[in-house]
């Protein structure tokens, strides 16, 4: 029964150490599709009564029954709509997750591409005025206002800034930048935080369905030695309460908040590395 909870458990564990890798609607789609599938499975095990058939000796020298019947469990149907909840913040934890993780990626990239695009309007400027400067010169040289060491001097500095935009031009068509978020990169990473625990609580409501269950059992039972005339129906509720529930809630609402601070100090030092990162390694 807890097969498909301990996946959906090592599903959101796994986000953990994804790959930082360019973030494909169809790949978020795909992943949500196969959690959801998997939930539905559980949520149907978990709200279909359980059919049972066997036979049995009540007390010894009563006669053997033929027994059928089905039950169903309170816990158990609690559990199914809180496992497609569980389902469902995993999927948002996976779209939040790789978002941020591709924000991080691609942030050095972005900023480099920038700063060659504000590169090459720079020197797009500059070889205006470069342009009518040297067309002053040329017309100075002809009335023998000027010489023309200083024209031969303009004409090679155009050839040093063509040369420099070639190369500006080809740095920029080598960077790879995916289309990115327009929110700030520190807002993404909070939105990731949020889903976590947003996940992390989802599993603890789950958790909790185990301390406790009502379950209604119906059937019919048959003698068959000797045979009796008719079946005659049964019914019975079996009540099962953990003794320790309230130390076990506890235990779930500390781990929850033990999370929260460890994904906060995770997050902080990620953040704090990545400033680092972008400040000396771009000087660098």
């Amino acid at each position: 029964m807890f097969l498909n909870q301990w996946k959906l458990v090592a599903a959101s564990a796994i986000l953990l150490s994804l790959p930082a890798l360019a973030v494909d609607p169809k790949d978020q789609q795909a992943y949500c599709t196969y959690l959801t599938e998997q939930a539905e499975a559980q949520r149907d095990l978990l709200r279909t009564p359980v059919a049972a058939a066997g036979m049995t000796q009540p007390e010894t020298g009563l006669p053997l029954q033929v027994v059928g019947g089905a039950s169903l469990g309170l816990s158990d149907f609690r559990k199914a709509g809180l496992t497609m909840a569980v389902a469902r913040q995993n999927c948002e934890l996976y779209k939040a997750t790789t978002g941020a993780q591709q924000e991080i990626e691609y942030a050095i990239p972005r900023l480099e591409k920038e700063a060659l695009r504000n590169r090459l309007a720079l020197i797009d400027e500059a070889s205006k005025s470069l342009d009518e400067l040297m067309d002053k010169t040329a017309k100075m040289v002809e009335a023998q206002n000027a010489t023309r060491l200083t024209l031969f001097s303009l004409q090679t500095t155009k050839i040093k800034l063509n040369a420099d935009r070639s190369d500006t031009q080809a740095k920029i068509a080598g960077l790879y930048i995916p289309a990115l978020s327009d929110k700030p990169l520190k807002e993404l990473v909070a939105e990731k935080q949020s889903s976590e625990g947003s996940a992390q609580r989802a599993l603890d409501k789950l958790s909790r369905q185990n301390n406790w269950d009502v379950a209604l059992s119906v059937g019919v039972h048959q003698q068959v030695n000797p045979v009796a005339q008719g079946t005659q129906p049964y019914g019975a509720v079996t009540v099962n309460y953990n003794l320790a529930s309230h130390a076990i809630n506890k235990h779930l609402d500390r781990s929850v908040e033990a999370y929260d601070e460890w994904k906060k100090v995770q997050e902080g030092m990620s953040f704090a590395t990545w400033k680092f990162c972008t400040s000396s390694c771009w000087r660098a």
